[in-house]
């Protein structure tokens, strides 16, 4: 359905006469000119997929797995995070799965209700480039991230200041998953008791799929920062974590 503004342009272009050039041109100028911003307003780069931390990088990064899920209002990121925790006497090799939430152009909490107490969070489109913040209250903590596609999209860069940090655009089947630990334990970025825990995701990247292979393991969930409940997983049982869960997978001693 034509708008307001279409309908007019088109009555007044409807009376051109073949003597009037230019006010054929003021009419095509017009015409097209109505179109342009929602042809431009389309043209932002989608920065959704899963990506893995590139194979040549063997420094220990927060987030070597990314999933990204970006709408018009938001860009949802799940953080796959391989790390250390002090668990009963040492430090241990655990995984943690930590949502985020970026509002296009709107401070808001990185996640839980609008009320959280969480640090706010904000995107911002910049042509090909997303910038996104983090706010905290003390301003411990607080970061400006730059995303940016190479021109095949299959690289994403993540620039914070002088700092670049390369992920590759992957897939559920990717076997980058599997090396992942064993990758980072050579490297020593994982200290002497890297986490023997399998992390996959679903074939439509809406879950996150653990397994401990050697022992069991015991899954922390948190919500809104605080600790909520643990749950036993089992040798060699698998547990689908949904992208919005807050959670840490650590051996069960």
């Amino acid at each position: 359905m034509c708008s307001f503004f279409e309908m007019r342009a088109q009555a007044y272009c409807g009376r051109w006469r073949p003597s009037n050039v230019f006010k054929f041109g003021m009419c095509l100028f017009w015409l097209v000119g109505l179109h342009v911003p929602l042809t431009l307003a389309q043209a932002d780069v989608d920065f959704s997929g899963l990506w893995v931390l590139d194979r040549s990088d063997v420094r220990d990064v927060y987030g070597e797995i990314r999933i990204i899920h970006q709408t018009k209002k938001e860009v949802g990121l799940t953080i796959i995070d391989y790390g250390s925790a002090w668990i009963v006497d040492a430090f241990r090799g655990v995984v943690h799965i930590l949502p985020w939430t970026f509002r296009f152009d709107q401070w808001g909490p990185r996640r839980g209700p609008p009320d959280s107490k969480q640090p706010k969070t904000r995107a911002q489109s910049r042509g090909p480039r997303v910038v996104l913040e983090k706010s905290t209250f003390s301003g411990n903590g607080e970061f400006t991230w730059v995303w940016s596609l190479d021109d095949s999209r299959t690289e994403l860069l993540q620039s914070q200041g002088s700092s670049n940090i390369y992920f590759l655009r992957s897939s559920p089947n990717d076997p980058a998953f599997a090396s992942m630990v064993q990758r980072l334990t050579q490297s020593g970025a994982l200290g002497s008791d890297p986490p023997k825990i399998n992390v996959r995701v679903n074939d439509d990247s809406t879950a996150v799929l653990i397994d401990c292979p050697e022992h069991d393991c015991r899954i922390v969930q948190f919500e809104n920062g605080s600790r909520i409940g643990t749950r036993l997983l089992k040798k060699g049982a698998v547990a689908a974590l949904p992208l919005q869960s807050e959670a840490m997978i650590e051996p069960a001693r």
